[in-house]
């Protein structure tokens, strides 16, 4: 089947909200995978978006790649025997989106993700809901190795997860001495080791022979730009301006798309310097 070029637009839109450069043609590469995950033995994946970035307090954050991907199969059982998946999700398209080691510390980490789910969302694009924007998280320490770290699915476990495995690679004798990949336990809010990490090399990129490469011509583009959404900066900027609010509760507003929303449906009935009180502060 030919790939679904809705998807693709999508990926592009993103790309722009995150300030990357889009790639002239798209590429489709097979990346081998053989955990049992990719029926087939490989996820086709394919560079959308590069050298993009995220202005949070503490500093720009660089984006180096986003990618269009098909989602894995999702590990239900396993044991010394067999492994069991389920497959209702193997295909779906999903965004892997990778950034530099310029986030700081824990919280730092959160704000990014915080703002970079507040793009995703306001695209109108992606699905919602616990689980379906998931962050892996790396974590490494002078002299260690990079430890990833998997099963994050709330903001607020990740500080919970970072602080844990920095604590943990600190012990003595426990400092990594290979990449690997260890599951985050939310009930015992610690991390277990799942498998020794593989290197991009491992993953052995060939070119998908059964489907063409596709040229992103300039006017294609353009045309996708006018589709983009606000970010929350601007915003911020517009319901400062068009309502006359101070921006102390503009912020607290595009905090979360579900509460912006509900401000712009209420001021069409009401005074929006009373919603904005009202939904800032009472509720």
């Amino acid at each position: 089947l030919p790939m679904n070029l809705n998807h693709l637009e999508t990926a592009i839109i993103i790309s722009k909200l995150l300030n990357a450069k889009i790639v002239q043609e798209v590429q489709v590469m097979r990346k081998n995978v053989i955990d049992g995950s990719n029926v087939s033995g490989f996820q086709r994946t394919m560079l959308v978006g590069y050298d993009g970035y995220l202005d949070t307090d503490k500093g720009r954050v660089a984006i180096p790649t986003i990618l269009l991907e098909e989602e894995a199969a999702q590990k239900l059982d396993s044991t010394e025997d067999h492994v069991e998946f389920k497959l209702d999700r193997l295909g779906i398209a999903l965004l892997e989106i990778s950034t530099d080691a310029s986030l700081k510390d824990p919280g730092h980490v959160k704000e990014f993700a915080s703002k970079l789910g507040m793009i995703l969302r306001s695209t109108g694009k992606v699905k919602r809901g616990i689980g379906t924007i998931r962050q892996d998280v790396n974590v490494s320490i002078k002299n260690g190795k990079r430890v990833e770290m998997k099963n994050i699915n709330s903001l607020r476990n990740i500080k919970t997860a970072i602080d844990y495995e920095v604590q943990r690679q600190k012990k003595p004798g426990e400092l990594p001495i290979v990449q690997e990949t260890r599951m985050f336990d939310e009930n015992k809010r610690i991390t277990v080791k799942m498998r020794t990490k593989e290197s991009t090399e491992d993953y052995r990129f060939i070119s998908e022979p059964d489907l063409p490469v596709i040229k992103l011509e300039k006017l294609r583009i353009e045309k996708i730009k006018k589709s983009i959404p606000e970010t929350p900066r601007e915003k911020i900027k517009k319901l400062v301006k068009k309502y006359k609010i101070e921006k102390k509760y503009a912020e607290i507003l595009t905090k979360k798309l579900e509460i912006v929303e509900f401000f712009e449906k209420i001021i069409e009935k009401t005074n929006p310097k009373l919603a904005v009180y009202w939904i800032t502060g009472e509720l």
